[in-house]
């Protein structure tokens, strides 16, 4: 039979206990805000990138061939830049599943006259991981994809423009330092090298 002492413990420990799980579900809701301790699995992504292989390849190629070709090289290759479409989905607490899609159209001109265009489409499938724990609204991570690249390279040729599609060859983006910032609806900012180019910024949405 318990004494009054021991009546008056266990209720202090029942009250201990209601208010923990208090405290944690404040918690546990309070991250869900802020997107980190209840992070959802899945999110699509939206992305424009500069830098990519494409356009270095691009300008050392022209850059360095042409003036023996054509005279003079006097401008760079125009590039629109890479637009990026793409999903992750959660595999771990730490890596998630990748699938990017990423469009940069390149023109080289020389006088004002196109001496080469193309558009460069990659497809590719990659990998994500974080480093440490986020903090509140600030995530820092690192990806590689990797994939094909499927291009059509238009030339003049006769004064007639002449289209020829490429066979697809090996699309890779390696990036070691990434930032996202924001809870469903976020920001990232990605630094590396490939197909995506050397800084890729844009808008994701977690669900």
């Amino acid at each position: 039979m318990f004494t009054h002492k021991k009546r008056t413990m266990t209720k202090r420990d029942i009250l201990y206990m209601s208010l923990t799980l208090f405290a944690l579900n404040v918690y546990a809701q309070d991250d869900r805000a802020f997107g980190t301790k209840a992070e959802t699995k899945n999110s699509f992504y939206l992305g424009y990138g500069i830098g990519s292989i494409y356009a270095f390849g691009a300008s050392n190629f022209y850059v360095t061939t042409y003036p023996f070709r054509y005279g003079e090289f006097e401008k760079e290759p125009y590039c629109t830049g890479v637009f990026t479409a793409g999903y992750h989905g959660k595999a771990t607490k730490r890596l998630s599943l990748s699938a990017t899609l990423a469009f940069e159209n390149i023109k080289v001109k020389e006088d004002e006259l196109i001496i080469y265009a193309g558009n460069y489409l990659s497809i590719l499938g990659g990998i994500k991981w974080k480093y440490g724990k986020a903090q509140r609204k600030t995530s820092f991570y690192g990806r590689f994809d990797i994939g094909l690249l499927i291009s059509a390279d238009i030339t003049p040729e006769s004064g007639k423009v002449h289209t020829e599609m490429t066979l697809p060859t090996l699309a890779i983006q390696i990036s070691p330092f990434c930032i996202r910032y924001g809870g469903k609806m976020g920001g990232f900012c990605e630094f590396g090298f490939g197909s995506l180019g050397i800084v890729n910024a844009g808008l994701d949405y977690r669900f």
